[in-house]
């Protein structure tokens, strides 16, 4: 038995394997549209991306609402302070909008910590 590998993408957050036959440039575009870039070959590399992906999202969540907590700050408070909207502060506390490093500096400052303390998941 010969062991194919699957090229899959993402959609809505849900594994798509793609068609054998897909030609390579249609498997570039949709695999860079889907998850920024990054490519896999095999459904469990894609799987093993995801659980990190989630991991890391969630980690900064715990990280950037303790900071805020310590600081006695509700969410849309912070937000008002550091001169950005709810609704974004919430996607980057979330890991869904990445900041600019202006911004990530600001918000560092801010909770009197460094970038990578606060978005870096190693830590």
């Amino acid at each position: 038995m010969e062991n194919k590998r699957k090229i899959c993408m993402i959609v809505n957050g849900e594994m798509i394997p793609m068609p054998e036959k897909t030609p390579q440039d249609s498997i570039e575009s949709a695999c860079v549209e889907r998850v920024g870039g990054v490519y896999f070959t095999t459904a469990s590399e894609l799987e093993k991306y995801i659980k990190k992906s989630r991991n890391e999202k969630y980690l900064r969540k715990q990280k950037m609402r303790v900071c805020r907590e310590n600081c006695g700050l509700l969410i849309d408070e912070a937000a008002t302070l550091l001169g950005i909207s709810k609704t974004y502060l919430v996607k980057i506390e979330n890991g869904e909008k990445d900041p600019t490093l202006e911004l990530a500096l600001k918000i560092a400052k801010f909770y009197k910590t460094t970038v990578d303390d606060l978005f870096s998941v190693d830590s």
